[in-house]
């Protein structure tokens, strides 16, 4: 039923000119919407992104003189931090499992 459809589809200047125009319509109708409810609709966020773009100068950046104190904690922190086991070995049964592990022995294949 629909063999030999693709060459006289493919041939066709309406199908190329279909495929081109009708996604770009598409898309420009959208962002004409979108650009119409910016512009005379906006919302609060929207006029909260405005000032902000547009006040992004005008403001003083202060320095922070915690700074430096922050990264000694955190450097700090990081050294005093416990490097040990994921459990406990006072545990009962835990420290006999751990003593029994053999890394030598052969691994089983699976099979």
């Amino acid at each position: 039923m629909l063999y030999g459809l693709t060459p006289e589809l493919y041939g066709s200047s309406f199908f190329w000119l279909a495929s081109l125009i009708i996604p770009v319509v598409a898309i420009y109708r959208d962002a004409v919407w979108l650009y119409y409810r910016r512009m005379y609709m906006p919302q609060g966020y929207v006029i909260v992104q405005e000032i902000e773009r547009f006040r992004s100068g005008e403001h003083l950046e202060l320095p922070n003189p915690f700074a430096g104190s922050n990264v000694a904690a955190r450097l700090f922190q990081r050294i005093k931090k416990n490097r040990g086991y994921a459990f406990s070995q006072n545990e009962s049964g835990q420290a006999e499992l751990v003593q029994k592990y053999d890394t030598t022995a052969p691994k089983p294949s699976g099979n």
